[in-house]
Parts: structure tokens; sequence; C-alpha cells
């Protein structure tokens, strides 16, 4: 939806221009009680001072195919958000480094403080240095026993490193699986693969 292409090897979510929103999303819900997502990806453009676009979300939700502000999708979702936020809007957020990875999960009520990076929702995070980098990179989410884990391949090693491991998260079944990003002010290309 939006501004994204898909080709056979990979999603282009966002062209590299100012102001454009994508997202594909899976049109079957997931109605496993625990599971495993890889997402293999690219963030890169023309973007001065290595400052592309808004950044992009990796959803587990009730909802789907809704634009909104939240990197390209609606605001008070329900269920699992992970962000990687390329951008810094907070700019007393000296103890965070850009890009950031962060998980909220919302009930349908909670509004995503964007002005504020997340931090008042934010489950955990840490930084990934993911932007313009002449390899890909790959987010491994794995939610099994309420437990929800992220580990990150970012340095073209493939060795995973550990993002955040939260107990006690309550995800329904029966939710869909969706990427989505934005540009705003800046631009991005945010290359997406699904790996099996």
């Amino acid at each position: 939806m939006g501004d994204a292409l898909v080709t056979t090897d990979y999603v282009r979510l966002t062209p590299d221009q100012q102001s454009k929103q994508g997202a594909i999303w899976s049109r079957i819900p997931c109605h496993l009680r625990d599971w495993e997502l890889q997402v293999h990806f690219k963030i890169h453009g023309q973007g001065k001072k290595n400052l592309n676009g808004d950044g992009l979300a990796i959803w587990y939700t009730k909802e789907r195919m809704q634009k909104g502000p939240v990197f390209g999708n609606r605001d008070f979702f329900t269920g699992l958000g992970v962000f990687v936020d390329t951008y810094p809007n907070e700019e007393k957020l000296l103890e965070r480094i850009f890009p950031y990875v962060l998980a909220m999960v919302g009930n349908g009520t909670i509004s995503y403080d964007h002005e504020r990076d997340g931090r008042p929702t934010e489950l955990g995070g840490c930084n990934a240095m993911v932007r313009n980098l002449k390899h890909d990179s790959f987010l491994f989410m794995r939610y099994v026993r309420r437990r929800l884990t992220i580990m990150l391949d970012i340095n073209g090693q493939h060795e995973w490193r550990d993002c955040l491991d939260v107990p006690g998260v309550r995800l329904p079944q029966g939710f869909y699986f969706g990427v989505s990003a934005i540009t705003g002010d800046l631009s991005v290309f945010n290359f997406l693969k699904f790996v099996p």
C-alpha cells in the first residue's frame, strides 16, 4: 500500500523522496501461540549528514492496512510494534544513539509519542547503526511463552547480538504481520526481504 514497490527480489517501502510512506501486510492472520520472524532489510538514501527518513516498523497487530503517523501505520494500534527509528526527534535524548530499535505493545488506547521517540511506552531497545551500510541487516524476533526477544545482525559478520528480552508480554493470536515506513521531511530507501 502507499508508495511501496514489490518486485521479485525485494520490497521497497519508500522511494528516496520526502513525505512518502509505504507498507506491506500479510493477508492471513497468524494463529500460532509462539512464533519467530526474521526480517532482512536495508536502509539507505541520499539524505544529508547520513540522516535518512524517519524509520521503519515491523508490526504484529489486530489492525492492518491503515496509513498513519507511526512509521507509516496508524496510531492507537492493538498489538506489537518494533520500530527502527532513524531520526532523533527529542534533542535532549543524549544517552540514546540513533538509529535505535525499540518495541512497544499497544492496546488500542495508547498513543506512540513520536516527539519523545517512543520513550514513555518503550518495552526495551538498543542502538543499531543500520543506515547506508554496504551489507544487509537482519532483525530476528521471537515470541515464545509470552517472552519477546529481539536480536540483530548488522555488522555483516553473520553474528546475532541481543537487543531486548522482555518476559510477560501478552500478544493475542489472530493478528497480522506487516512492515511500514515513512520518510517525513527527510528521505530514505527501505528495502526488505522476508526470510521464511
